[in-house]
């Protein structure tokens, strides 16, 4: 009968296989502290962003204003062949973000028609951040004003083509 006893009863695990309770003063406190900032961290970090995304509106669909300038530059498109190449001048200087956000955005606005930087086409676009630099630019390169498309914008011919 004692063996039929022992058949039923699995074997105990040796000592080394054993789950083993670990009490507080086992583990250092710098570990628990680290597991406790571990934790709270995340949550920290999730109450952050959904403070952030609740105080300050979402960005604008459209931040580089592609579809208002492609408005403005309607006449253009309704002037200058669509085969053309343009010039384009600007007071920014050419390595600033102003200069190539206004280049690669009317480049955009304007397709199928080509910018190419500098006055020497027939049709010019000038963009300019100073508005008082429009007539001194033109007067300089001998452009002349062809339509005015709003602050800061404007299209010009080139009197030597």
């Amino acid at each position: 009968m004692r063996r039929a006893d022992s058949a039923a009863r699995p074997a105990a695990p040796p000592a080394a296989l054993q789950l083993r309770l670990v009490t507080r003063s086992q583990v250092p406190l710098r570990a628990i502290l680290a597991v406790g900032i571990a934790a709270v961290l995340p949550l920290w970090g999730a109450y952050s962003f959904y403070e952030t995304q609740t105080a300050h509106p979402a960005l604008p669909a459209d931040p580089y204003q592609v579809e208002a300038l492609s408005v403005r530059l309607e006449a253009v498109r309704q002037i200058v062949p669509e085969d053309a190449v343009m010039g384009f001048i600007t007071d920014a200087p050419p390595t600033s973000d102003m200069f190539q956000t206004w280049y690669y955005v009317t480049q955009y606005a304007l397709a199928p028609r080509l910018l190419e930087r500098g006055p020497d086409r027939a049709w010019v676009l000038a963009m300019f951040a100073n508005p008082y630099a429009l007539r001194e630019t033109a007067a300089r390169y001998r452009l002349t004003l062809n339509r005015f498309l709003g602050p800061n914008i404007a299209l010009l011919q080139n009197e030597a083509r």
